[in-house]
């Protein structure tokens, strides 16, 4: 068999060739003098090779020649243009090449690199291949690196290329092509037109959709540097010399207030110290610490790392690392992954590098009992392992050697163990002020011994008794000033990238490198670090689009970011290219016909700086410049050089094509200066301690005060410090998604929480944010629902054509609220509203409770009903009176709220996971018992008819069936008028009061002794158990936040399989005692389960809480925090009992969705519970093993539950596990329904009980999270149960 392998680079194909034919390779020239072809055999898969090559893309995508010239059509036009796809004329010879060699092969073997452009490189070859040989066999070789191991398992184990990754390059480089053209031609031809410097130069000013907002963030930075107003403060420090070994040390006591910026109250602190002679040691803390080694390497970390500890531009470091890895010696070096898979060899790694003269002796160290496994981060990209080292090489130089070192020294130091320490911690009061002092010793370096681009220094303190007094040295009042922050350097801008989905990890570096290209940021040395400035013309056009009034901004992320996450879509196979395209096409058109119209504003900004206007106070060696170039072409066509180079076509300049990294042959201008900058020459070291913003402990706060906008052009988000820290308490303002890295402290005498005196002290003024001054920002008016309230702004951040716009919804909510809802951006509609208030609008992106699932799609339908209606989606919303835009209705991972009460105040994930387990032991055990013994005593029917009922109450023909399906008539309507009672009752006197009854029914039922009488008690059975499963589901959910409530109703629910199991063992002991007291074994069944009930139930009058706000068992501390969470969660739904609500439940079309697929799933489940004895029974079992046989399907259906709904909550999704629990149980009925013989069919049955038993609690914590408030849930959750158990 002849095998045709394309490499996307020459010397790749060199590489693999030499490795797979162990050297005995032919070699064949072809007309392109760098490729060449390679031919050997390869007896692993008896097959003869031939290895060749592209170089990068092998297609190009341009206009029409009607629409080539810039003068030929409107720009707008570009939009909607056909686009052709032609091989260009300097790839000819290799479209020539890979057709001539095709002809003759039985395979085709992509060997480009495993990423996303690497794919579509790939769908290229296969396109031009197939015009030769259409029906030639497609595979796909897969590896990370070049090395004999994984080329030789690449080779055998070949795949299928993924087309999803293929077809989403390709719809980004259109995109782009057509945003870049359009946006280009009409910004150069209107500077040209208006502004004399550019119509001289002739010169292409680019727009490009990754390369704007780049430049955004460095416009950014330079403001708030350019704003920045520094401020002097004050703080108080302790000194003490003592000895430590001999000699005598000066030791520092820092003030735990940190640093105030009134003078007056530091001094009359100090005034009040220096009273005290003495100081005391109150607390001595000594801890071990450790210093974590560092993550496995990611491409976004390796570009970071370069810039900040190699000095070296993000895409250089790059280049190199593409490079080596080429040659054999790293990894794929294009990886979003920071976890090791469980069986990667590390072992054969390190023992490669134990040569090496620096760290050889390290890394055997490693081999003989140092390794550890490297930490896990939170990513993986399913492609590639993180970057590391593949091969030792001693021969390196320059940058290439700092750039091996560095990822070879990152890959031993992960393999190494944390560094150790111990810490010591020393707290003094003196004069009531309190100070510290920190020393640490390091035990064991561990990784720093290899990695020294990590410090930890020691320092050393004397020793101090707890209660010791002694008399300071000194105590001083020194003076500070706050700091600029510095501008960004390459790694900060990469950082920022990163974060908000600009590019991706493979071509952040390629934008950075764009924009200085084109002279948009000039790159500033300072010592040693690089700074990036905006040119003149750069800021220009960036404050030119901000001015326009976009709601996302062409110089913001969140436009880009979302392209980004369209394309992971159609990789995915979520939305196809076309439908990529052409969503993303209207909203740039829409932005672009916005633009033209107001193009104005961004000509006025471009003159402005380019002239000076904007240049006041620019020093005297930077001058105002002239406006340079601004892309890479030249006019009049606009086309860049036309590479072959793989990345992301965001070159703006029309180049058809759109795979360039190339410029056109225009003459390189003068660098433009940066525009004015007043304090550049103070960025540098702090003079003392930089006032930074808290970067934890942030919760929610309410906003009474005006919302200023962030820079992402919404208004911001109104928050608070938690953080034990003298500004505990304070409130600010900050970016609502977190993009913009917006913040403002909030001004005023109300500011701050605990001014009664139980919060924290009010002394400590607040240091002015970045740029901002002292005055109030201007107000939002509000517009008046139909409550006559005044309404509250929020935004829309669900994916839609939708996000990002503002409107306007009811302050109480679409439960309780009147429903109100307009857009921001249209005239107000309400009827009989007066004139707007000066009241602030807050700012949230919520409309409703989020889901606790992920929009999950079922492919198949399996249970017909339950199937049918799990089809839609898991973030169903809660009902409301007046139906909102669907745009307007966020899911759960995009839920990001700024409530109106504050988060709970220090509760760490560990502190909420304790407090949810001591409420676990509190609520759990009781309720889970009292449905044991509910379902126990309703399904016990089927044991008892197995012991001996069927014959003695003459249960012929369906009258079985009938006596267990009419338990549940009064059973399905008596649920919602018993959750009803629930919420106007306290659960521990409803619950138990039904327990009671219920049980003496079970217990009466012992005298039963006709076919009419078992059919009157089941009736009443039904109707005093009805309350009791809903109202348990709904009185958990008034303790749990819903995240948290799926294992919950699990561990609850699983009860019922327990009841199954246990059932069938006490049914058989029971059965035993036929003739005593000449009642039946069956009879004795009935009377002695229903007593159990009854005695419980009394118990559980005493033993069972209400409420959070009334539970004994936690402490104020625990009760505050849960009732916070509680209320969080909530987002401040109803609690009160109102008849509106239960209409709201009726009337709520997803109400009887749930039913629908509640009942679907309770047929199988009811199928199991109530025939499993007789099913075994007639499979041949005498009756007293079938009471014992019946356990095992019961046992394992109960720890499937318990699993089952931990996992629904660790992912947050209800959806896909209903159906694939559905899916198992069906498997199962099959089985039972198709096989004769007894061990296939109970094996049917036991799969059956594993499936369907989880479906039940996963599906109720779906139902009832999202509800709505507490009357409409009860109202839900008793219906969805009540009803749904016409399955039964």
């Amino acid at each position: 068999m002849r095998v045709l392998c394309v490499a996307e680079k020459p010397s790749i194909a060199r590489s693999i060739s030499q490795i797979l034919s162990g050297g005995r390779v032919e070699t064949r020239a072809t007309q392109n003098r760098f490729i060449k072809n390679f031919d050997f055999d390869y007896p692993q898969t008896n097959s003869h090779f031939t290895v060749t090559s592209v170089s990068g893309h092998l297609l190009a995508h341009d206009f029409p020649d009607a629409y080539r010239q810039w003068h030929s059509c409107d720009p707008l036009s570009l939009f909607d243009a056909p686009i052709h796809t032609i091989v260009p004329t300097e790839n000819k010879a290799i479209e020539r090449n890979l057709m001539n060699e095709v002809r003759s092969a039985h395979t085709l073997m992509i060997w480009t690199d495993c990423d996303r452009e690497g794919e579509n490189i790939g769908w290229e070859i296969v396109t031009v291949c197939r015009k030769a040989k259409p029906n030639i066999l497609v595979r796909r070789a897969r590896f990370s690196a070049i090395i004999p191991q994984q080329i030789h398992r690449a080779a055998q184990q070949p795949v299928d290329l993924d087309l999803g990754q293929a077809d989403a390059v390709e719809a980004r480089i259109l995109l782009d092509l057509r945003i870049g053209a359009a946006f280009t031609r009409m910004q150069t031809l209107a500077l040209q037109n208006r502004l004399p410097q550019f119509r001289e130069k002739r010169e292409v000013v680019s727009y490009g959709p990754c390369q704007f907002p780049t430049l955004g963030f460095v416009v950014q930075r330079y403001n708030q540097v350019k704003a920045f107003t520094p401020e002097d403060f004050w703080y108080i420090i302790l000194s003490l010399n003592r000895q430590i070994d001999g000699e005598d040390k000066k030791v520092d006591f820092t003030w735990r207030r940190g640093h105030l910026f009134e003078v007056d109250v530091v001094n009359e602190i100090y005034e009040d110290i220096m009273e005290n002679p003495r100081a005391r040691v109150t607390k001595v803390t000594q801890k071990n610490t450790k210093k974590w080694k560092p993550l496995p390497l990611t491409t976004v970390e390796l570009q970071k790392a370069g810039s900040r500890l190699l000095k070296l531009a993000p895409k250089k470091v790059l280049d190199i690392a593409e490079k080596l890895y080429q040659q054999g010696f790293l990894s794929y070096p294009r990886t979003e992954t920071d976890q090791y898979d469980p069986q990667f060899d590390f072992m054969t790694l390190i023992g490669k590098q134990t040569v090496d003269p620096s760290w050889g002796a390290f890394a055997t160290s490693l081999r003989q009992g140092g390794f550890t496994p490297p930490r896990r981060g939170k990513n993986n990209d399913k492609a590639h392992p993180p970057i590391h080292p593949t091969a030792h090489n001693a021969n390196l130089g320059g940058d290439e050697k700092k750039v091996y070192d560095f990822i070879t020294r990152r890959f031993l130091a992960s393999c190494s163990k944390d560094a150790e320490g111990s810490e010591t911690t020393v707290d003094v009061v003196y004069g009531g002020e309190e100070f510290y002092v920190t020393g640490l010793i390091i035990l064991a370096r561990n990784y720093l011994d290899v990695y020294p681009y990590d410090k930890w220094t020691g320092k050393e303190i004397p020793d101090f008794r707890e209660g010791e007094e002694f008399k300071p040295t000194s105590c001083e009042n020194k003076e500070g000033r706050t700091t600029s922050p510095t501008l960004l350097t390459e790694a900060d801008l990469v950082t920022l990238m990163d974060k908000n989905g600009i590019g991706t990890d493979a071509t952040i570096a390629q934008h950075i490198q764009t924009i200085v290209d084109r002279e948009y940021v000039i790159e500033r040395m300072d010592g040693a670090t690089k700074h990036l400035l905006p040119s003149t013309l750069g800021i220009g056009l960036v404050e030119g689009y901000n001015q326009i009034g976009f709601d996302r901004s062409l110089s913001k992320p969140q436009l880009r970011r979302e392209t980004e996450r369209s394309m992971v879509q159609v990789c995915e196979g979520a939305k196809t290219k076309n439908e990529m395209l052409v969503q993303s096409i209207e909203q740039y058109k829409d932005m672009y016909v916005m633009a033209k119209r107001e193009f104005e504003k961004v000509i006025e900004s471009v003159r402005r700086y380019i002239e000076g206007a904007g240049g006041r106070n620019a020093r005297n060696d930077e001058g105002n410049g002239g406006p340079g170039r601004g892309g890479g072409g030249g006019a009049p066509r606009g086309g860049g050089g036309r590479g072959n180079h793989r990345g992301d076509s965001d070159d703006g300049d029309g180049a058809p094509g759109g795979h360039s990294r190339g410029h056109g042959a225009a003459p390189r201008a003068p660098r433009r200066p940066p525009p004015p900058l007043s304090n550049v020459d103070d960025i540098g070291p702090p003079q003392s301690r930089q006032e930074t913003a808290p970067r934890a402990g942030l919760s929610n706060c309410s906003s009474s005060s005006q919302m200023p906008k962030c820079d992402c052009g919404i208004p911001a988000s109104k928050k608070r410090v938690t953080q034990k820290s003298a500004r505990e308490g304070k409130q600010f303002y900050a970016c609502l998604q977190n993009a913009c890295g917006f913040f403002k402290w909030i001004e005023g005498e109300h500011d701050r929480e605990g001014q009664d005196g139980t919060g924290p002290t009010p002394l400590i003024p607040a240091k002015r944010a970045i740029g901002a001054s002292r005055s109030d920002q201007a107000v939002t008016p509000a517009r008046q629902c139909r409550c006559k309230e005044d309404a509250v702004q929020r935004t829309v951040t669900k994916e839609g054509v939708n996000k990002g716009r503002l409107f306007w919804g009811c302050t109480k909510g679409k439960e309780e609220g009147c429903g109100f809802f307009e857009w921001d951006d249209e005239p107000t509609k309400s009827p009989g509203s007066g004139p707007p208030t000066s009241k602030s609008a807050r700012t949230v992106s919520r409309n409703d409770p989020p889901s606790s699932g992920k929009c999950f799609k079922a492919v198949f339908c399996i249970f017909l009903l339950s199937f049918a209606f799990s089809t839609l989606r898991t973030d169903m919303p809660p009902s409301t009176k007046e139906s909102v835009d669907a745009d307007a209705i966020n899911n759960e991972k995009d839920f990001a709220v700024v409530d109106d009460a504050k988060d709970v105040v220090g509760l760490s994930s560990v502190e909420r996971a304790r407090l949810l387990r001591k409420i676990d032991w509190y609520l759990l055990p009781l309720v889970s018992l009292l449905y044991l013994l509910s379902f126990l005593d309703r399904s016990n029917v089927g044991n008892a008819k197995v012991a001996g009922m069927s014959t003695d109450l003459d249960l012929v023909g369906l009258r079985y069936n009938t006596a267990a399906a009419i338990f549940f008539v009064l059973y399905s309507l008596a649920e919602v008028p018993s959750n009803i009672i629930l919420k106007l009752f306290r659960p521990s006197r409803w619950i138990p009061t039904i327990m009671v009854a219920w049980g003496l029914i079970m217990t009466l039922m012992c005298l039963v002794n006709t076919y009419q009488g078992l059919l009157a008690a089941r009736v009443f059975l039904g109707l005093t158990e009805a309350g009791l499963f809903p109202g348990v589901t709904y009185y958990i959910s008034l303790w749990y936040p819903r995240a948290d409530r799926a294992m919950r109703i699990a561990i609850f629910f699983s009860a019922a399989t327990v009841a199954g199991a246990f059932g069938g063992i006490l049914a058989y002991a029971i059965e035993k005692m036929d003739g005593i007291g000449n009642l039946h074994g069956w009879q004795w069944i009935f009377c002695l389960e229903g007593l159990v009930t009854v005695i419980v139930a009394f118990g559980a009058f005493f033993f069972m809480h209400d409420y959070p706000e009334t539970a004994s068992f936690l402490t104020e501390t625990e009760r505050r925090n849960i009732i916070e969470l509680l209320k969080n969660d909530s987002q401040n739904l109803a609690t009160h009992y109102d008849f509106e609500f239960v209409l709201q439940a009726l009337k709520d079309y997803k109400t009887y969705i749930q039913i629908g697929i509640y009942i679907g799933l309770l047929v199988p489940v009811y199928a199991i519970a109530l025939f499993t004895p007789t099913i075994i029974n007639e499979l041949g079992f005498s009756a007293a093993d079938a009471q014992l046989l019946s356990v095992p399907p019961f046992v394992a259906g109960c720890v499937c539950t318990i699993l089952v709904g931990i996992y629904s909550d660790i992912h947050k999704l209800r959806g896909p596990y209903v159906i694939a629990g559905a899916f198992v149980s069906l498997v199962g009925y099959i089985i039972l329904y198709t096989q004769t013989s007894a061990g296939a069919s109970y094996a049917g049955a036991l799969l059956a009980a594993v499936g369907v038993f989880p479906t039940i609690a996963v599906d109720l914590a779906w139902a009832g999270s999202n509800a709505g408030g507490d009357m409409k849930r009860g109202v839900v959750i008793a219906m969805v149960i009540g009803l749904g158990n016409l399955g039964g």
